[in-house]
């Protein structure tokens, strides 16, 4: 997945625009629109802030996860429910899953 892709996932899930984005950094909407069609990228500064307004990290944001191997589609679809969840909702889904792990 690229930068742009992962930027407009996580704006989506977080029910932001990129005008909402680019007003929140301080940066042009079409900065924005251009770093989501994969035209332009960010520098270091810009995509820290990014990160930080966004509250991912920058491996997350760069789809970089050598630590742990490269995230499966259907984990990251998880990962993406999971955070669609309320907290209440998230604790009912994870002792659900809890409960199915237990021997």
């Amino acid at each position: 997945m690229t930068f742009g892709q992962k930027l407009q996932l996580i704006l989506e899930e977080r029910e932001l625009s990129q005008k909402q984005l680019a007003n929140d950094l301080n940066l042009h909407d079409s900065t924005v629109r251009n770093y989501v069609r994969g035209l332009r990228e960010p520098d270091f500064a810009t995509l820290k802030l990014i990160a930080e307004h966004l509250e991912v990290s920058i491996d997350y944001l760069l789809s970089f996860s050598k630590p742990f191997g490269p995230i499966t589609q259907e984990e990251f679809d998880f990962l993406r429910t999971l955070r669609q969840l309320t907290p209440e909702q998230r604790q009912v889904y994870l002792r659900q899953g809890k409960a199915f792990f237990k021997k």
